[in-house]
């Protein structure tokens, strides 16, 4: 077992998390709160397609705080 993991008695930072899990980065197309990504969102809407809401997705897999993405990703990331 990691020795991260074993310090922190099972639980994983997020910061570990961030660091191991580069799929959120280059798949979820951006990460944030959702302050954060409404206001991505609003700068750059003409990149969403018209029918694109301004919806954001919890991350999955773990405690990822208030971290959301742009793009759910439906494939378990730790599958």
């Amino acid at each position: 077992m990691d020795a991260v993991i074993l310090r922190t008695g099972g639980k994983v930072e997020v910061s570990e998390l961030l660091r191991r899990r580069v799929r959120y980065f280059s798949y979820g197309m951006a990460i944030g709160s959702k302050l954060f990504l409404k206001g991505l969102y609003e700068e750059h809407r003409e990149c969403f397609p018209e029918s694109r809401k301004a919806r954001f997705a919890s991350m999955k897999g773990a405690d990822w705080g208030e971290l959301q993405v742009v793009r759910d990703l439906k494939v378990d990331l730790f599958g």
